[in-house]
């Protein structure tokens, strides 16, 4: 008998859920508050990075934030307030307890355990239509000095051992920075190549996960914004304003919103909008295999064809700040190193949310036995959808299937929200 599934969310997490899903011959239904792959689908830097999966909470991560909240002009590339730490304050509280290095360390175990079999999965979407193209396999970190460079690269040297990503190549200095990529500015004065990495273009990823779920007879409701979800013996209810929906099974993969959608069955997600901005300039670089990081102001560029996307920032206010402040200062902090980009003229831009836990792990498992999550995948979304939607298929048609524990739903639903798990 085929089962019927409901996917509430058509961000990157529920598209390719329900690809899995329809894929295992279930019959599938996606829902969407908004447009099919609106928002940080489309608008992310393109970045599959498997053995370079991080929880976001971690010391590092906490100092840039209280330097942030004292001397915002020393961290632009972080908006956040003592309102909005006092608002969020049991969310900020968990993510500071979080950020101790044992959890940091087995926080990244779990996600790179997830991950591992990415690529493989990728390569299987590919068979089955999306655009799963590799833009570039090779990722270069520019810097403004020396010794940010190699206490950077000294990192991701003992992530290599601790993660199984390739070793990164030696440093290089401004002239070596320049051969690989012309117009880079004086202020590139360090850096390395690190290889065994992908990115693609996430439009083209986005708009052919679409194409082929239509082709597969998904049903695709758009601008439908679920109330409630009614749990029965046999089936589960699920009501937008104007429609009622029945299904065997019901997966949440609503961002942020998956919060509200999970209290009413018993499960606390503690989820907060972490806020990120792009934009597309008309710029074409040397070398349009090789992703840019500029890491000491925190934007990533990414090389297609005959244009580069550029994105950063990480906004956790609760007060409306128009996106064109951020998108200016992405542009200004990306000038610093490709001066290039002022003149090039931006042709597009747009923002999402990265749904932010405060352990930096995802709520992947179920619920309820006719309702799952697959919630708050922080800032790599884009790289752990594939093994992510893989698992979701697994929940849903397979009763024994289980998930690490280090992504249990309800690791925050107990008395002490999880302080002491």
């Amino acid at each position: 008998m085929t089962q019927s599934v409901i996917v509430i969310g058509a961000g990157p997490i529920g598209l390719l859920s329900a690809l899995a899903l329809v894929r295992r011959g279930c019959e599938v239904t996606v829902v969407d508050a908004g447009a099919l792959g609106s928002g940080g689908a489309r608008w992310n830097a393109g970045e599959v990075v498997p053995r370079d999966v991080d929880p976001v909470s971690s010391v590092g991560f906490l100092r840039k934030g209280l330097s942030g909240l004292v001397a915002p002009r020393r961290e632009p590339s972080l908006t956040v307030g003592l309102g909005d730490v006092v608002t969020q304050a049991g969310f900020f509280a968990q993510f500071a307890w979080k950020s101790r290095p044992s959890q940091y360390r087995s926080g990244q175990r779990a996600l790179v355990s997830l991950a591992h079999d990415t690529y493989e999965l990728l390569d299987d979407l590919g068979q089955a239509g999306v655009d799963v193209r590799a833009q570039g396999t090779q990722f270069l970190y520019v810097f403004g000095s020396l010794s940010t460079a190699s206490a950077r690269r000294d990192e991701d040297v003992a992530k290599a051992d601790t993660t199984g990503m390739p070793v990164p190549e030696p440093m290089l200095g401004h002239d070596e920075l320049k051969d690989r990529e012309p117009q880079l500015s004086a202020a590139a004065a360090a850096g390395y190549l690190q290889e065994g990495h992908r990115y693609l273009d996430p439009q083209r990823f986005t708009e052919s996960v679409i194409t082929v779920l239509k082709r597969s007879s998904v049903s695709l409701i758009e601008r439908a914004p679920v109330r409630s979800i009614q749990v029965g013996t046999d089936h589960v209810v699920v009501r937008t304003p104007n429609r009622r929906l029945a299904a065997d099974h019901v997966v949440i993969a609503a961002g942020v919103r998956s919060a509200e959608l999970a209290r009413p069955l018993g499960a606390r997600l503690l989820l907060e909008n972490g806020r990120g901005y792009s934009l597309r300039t008309n710029l074409a670089l040397a070398n349009r295999n090789t992703l840019l990081h500029f890491n000491d102001v925190h934007v990533v560029a990414s090389p297609f064809d005959d244009e580069l996307q550029l994105a950063g920032q990480m906004n956790f206010s609760r007060r409306h700040i128009e996106p064109d402040v951020f998108h200016t200062r992405i542009l200004d902090a990306a000038a610093r190193y490709l001066p290039a980009v002022l003149d090039a003229g931006v042709h597009d831009s747009g923002h999402g949310v990265r749904p932010m836990t405060p352990d930096g792990l995802p709520y992947l498992g179920r619920i309820t036995s006719r309702v799952s999550v697959a919630a708050g995948h922080n800032m790599i979304g884009f790289t752990l959808a594939p093994s992510t939607a893989e698992t979701v298929a697994g929940l849903v048609t397979d009763p024994s299937a289980v998930v690490d524990d280090a992504f249990n739903p309800f690791r925050f639903s107990g008395k002490f929200g999880g302080l002491l798990r």
